[in-house]
């Protein structure tokens, strides 16, 4: 049991550590292989449930208009069996605030919803 513990907390680590580097550099398929098969996105004025290529094309979009230059998370927590995380996303247009929520999918964390707002 404390190995499966410990295995679980490794996973999800490896995949928070991706989605930082992946927001940081801007990379949206990165980003986008941690996305659910369906993602509840919110994007700017961009809302509603995609696909993961929608979404993918979506932030990519905003990525690429939007320059990030830096990325920080700023919380995270659990309940009831889904993590989230909270961030502050850097950007040449100014800062977002990042919100997404991993759930278990098969052996991995997947993101299900993910909210890029600007932060006034």
């Amino acid at each position: 049991m404390k190995l499966l513990i410990t295995t679980l907390l490794i996973t999800l680590v490896m995949v928070t550590d991706s989605v930082t580097s992946a927001f940081k550099s801007g990379d949206a398929s990165k980003l986008a292989a941690h996305f659910s098969n369906s993602i509840d996105l919110t994007v700017d004025e961009v809302e509603g449930v995609y696909s993961k290529a929608q979404a993918e094309q979506i932030v990519k979009k905003f990525f690429d208009t939007k320059h990030v230059t830096g990325y920080a998370q700023k919380h995270d927590g659990k309940k009831e069996g889904v993590i989230f995380v909270v961030g502050e996303l850097v950007t040449k247009a100014g800062k977002y605030r990042t919100y997404y929520l991993l759930k278990k999918e098969g052996s991995t964390n997947k993101i299900h919803q993910l909210r890029i707002e600007f932060d006034e």
